[in-house]
């Protein structure tokens, strides 16, 4: 293979850029890494798998334009913070459902010790 061939330049220049792919990428990467704030998490990933989609069909559409390995990073990793966001929300609110719980039957628990001693 020629330099010519690898660098693009028999298909007349460089590949054109992907300004989604990035933008998904970024964003997929921003809601792994802020999952544990979930709102950020789920909001950038939803917004990761988005513009990854459209940005597969962009290039997909034109072949001359390069961005396909990030748009598939982009949706990777919005699945993937997307996920964790999700499951830490579940967690959350598993926790304050049980801690909730304790709560009532402590305080059923206590009236019951109080009308005993009263008696």
């Amino acid at each position: 293979m020629s330099e010519t061939e690898n660098t693009g330049a028999a298909t007349g220049g460089a590949p054109k850029s992907n300004g989604m792919a990035t933008a998904s990428l970024v964003l997929g990467i921003v809601s792994v890494v802020l999952s544990w704030i979930w709102i950020v998490g789920i909001l950038a990933g939803i917004l990761a798998i988005i513009l990854a989609v459209v940005a597969k069909k962009k290039v997909k559409q034109d072949p001359n334009m390069g961005g396909n390995g990030a748009a598939t990073g982009g949706l990777i990793t919005g699945i993937i913070g997307t996920l964790i966001s999700a499951i830490i929300v579940i967690l959350a609110l598993m926790f304050v459902s049980a801690v909730a719980g304790s709560a009532d039957e402590f305080e059923e628990a206590f009236r019951k010790g109080l009308e005993n001693s009263n008696q």
